[in-house]
């Protein structure tokens, strides 16, 4: 038989080493890694142009041993224990471990600190003389029977849900017997002046269906719905308090845009008409994948409502500040984005504030017009915006004047923010004239002069920077 001495000997040698290595603290190098790697990755390589493999294998376990029983202390030392510890030490170890995974699954950890963002509510401006006297030359300031103070005097309210059950923003507001009969009339005559400037004579089968309040936003408004009683048809119209930046926003709406605002205004009260139209949000969840609309057609709307939203600095336009309209064409449908929110008019110091492709809420929607256009293509939409909004500008050249020289003499912004803004406009747009500018109406003079410069179109005289 062959001699078994030496062969024992080695292996005992062998076991006394490993229980030494056991034994031993982990090495520095491997506890100071910054990323240390997982079980079955691999590791970067050191230099480049190594051939030498990085894989980490998981080791295989032997059938009939425990898990972990083969893994190397340096991958895993938490799994192996030294041979030395009794039965009772591991026993008591395998308790503490227990407890502490009781602990921490009755216990939610805490969070690890994180930058806090503070977001502060923009701040209501109330309509300065300026402005008043512009809403009184073009009708827009009339005289009503309804003030938003006075809706605010409702009994109760009652939550209002979706076709779904599901809770809303607004909730269904009561009033007393006698004040909603006033109430009836008195709605009436402002939806019929929002409507066909006060003819109540087409107006007699109408009545006010609900009044809904909502608390959340800035100008927490009451929603009017007015039905026709031969045909159930309903519309709708918002009670709001007037605040400057909101109105200088419809403004611009009304004279830049490719829509026509309707609104009307009573001292602090501002009524505005429904505008009709999916909710961004609703959009993206339910109808931008759908294979009946060309997505090419929806990236070009992006990119010119992108455009519009800057070029007059109207800001936070996330997917539930703005509609989209499907219009059935006779090869394929149209689409359009139009703005639903106009409270963040020239407010914010950052230019991406007023980029709705920058938004979280807005990724979906910006990731696929990418995909789906070239820069080359979003250069002339970009290029047809801008023609367009000039064409817009010189049509109304003289009102546009007057609202912008009373939006710069109205101090709706802090002049920190409007120092900020410039900045950043005038490193886009490589003009240092954007330096001089001390108000939110010059700087969307400077925009619409930059895009002029850039079109090559002729100079308009009431539109030239002051």
């Amino acid at each position: 038989m062959r001699n078994l001495q030496p062969e024992r000997h080695r292996r005992r040698l062998v076991f006394r080493r490993r229980l030494q290595l056991r034994s031993r603290p982990q090495s520095r190098a491997f506890l100071h890694q910054p990323h240390p790697v997982g079980l079955g990755q691999k590791r970067a390589p050191s230099f480049a142009g190594s051939k030498v493999s990085h894989a980490i294998a998981r080791p295989r376990a032997r059938a009939g041993s425990a898990p972990g029983a083969n893994i190397s202390p340096r991958i895993q030392p938490r799994l192996v224990m030294s041979v030395r510890d009794s039965v009772f030490t591991r026993a008591a170890k395998a308790k503490k471990r227990d407890a502490r995974s009781i602990a921490s699954r009755s216990v939610a950890p805490e969070p690890a600190p994180m930058a806090t963002i503070v977001t502060r509510k923009k701040p209501s401006f109330p309509i300065g003389p300026d402005l008043l006297g512009y809403l009184r030359r073009y009708k827009r300031e009339r005289d009503l029977s309804v003030t938003y103070e006075r809706l605010r005097s409702f009994r109760e309210g009652i939550a209002l849900t979706d076709e779904k059950g599901r809770p809303t923003l607004w909730e269904t507001v009561i009033y007393d017997s006698t004040e909603m009969r006033e109430l009836n009339d008195a709605l009436k005559q402002v939806y019929a002046l929002l409507k066909v400037d006060g003819d109540l004579s087409v107006m007699k089968h109408l009545y006010v269906d609900r009044i809904d309040f909502c608390t959340f936003g800035n100008s927490t408004p009451f929603r009017i719905r007015i039905v026709n009683a031969y045909n159930d048809n309903q519309d709708y119209f918002y009670v709001k308090k007037a605040d400057s930046s909101r109105i200088y926003g419809l403004e611009l709406e009304h004279l830049l845009s490719p829509n026509r605002i309707n609104y009307i205004t009573h001292g602090s009260t501002l009524i505005e008409e429904h505008i009709i139209g999916l909710p961004g949000d609703a959009f993206i969840e339910r109808w931008l994948n759908r294979p009946d609309l060309r997505p090419i057609r929806i990236a070009k709307e992006l990119v010119k409502f992108n455009e519009r939203c800057f070029i007059r600095l109207l800001g936070d336009m996330r997917s539930y500040n703005f509609v989209v309209l499907l219009t059935p064409d006779f090869d394929d449908w149209q689409v359009r984005i139009r703005a639903m929110d106009f409270d963040q008019q020239s407010y914010n110091g950052r230019k991406n504030f007023y980029l709705p492709q920058f938004f979280p809420e807005n990724t979906p929607l910006a990731l696929f017009c990418t995909k789906h256009i070239r820069p080359e293509t979003a250069h002339q939409y970009v290029r047809e915006e801008h023609t367009l909004m000039l064409q817009r500008a010189g049509l109304a050249a003289e009102r546009l004047s007057l609202l912008l020289h009373d939006m710069a003499r109205d101090p709706i912004a802090p002049i920190e923010k409007v120092r900020e803004l410039r900045a950043s406009l005038a490193e886009h747009f490589g003009r240092d004239a954007y330096l001089r500018c001390e108000s939110m109406g010059a700087l969307i003079r400077e925009n619409l002069e930059s895009i002029r410069r850039s079109v090559g179109r002729p100079i308009v005289a009431e539109l030239v920077p002051e």
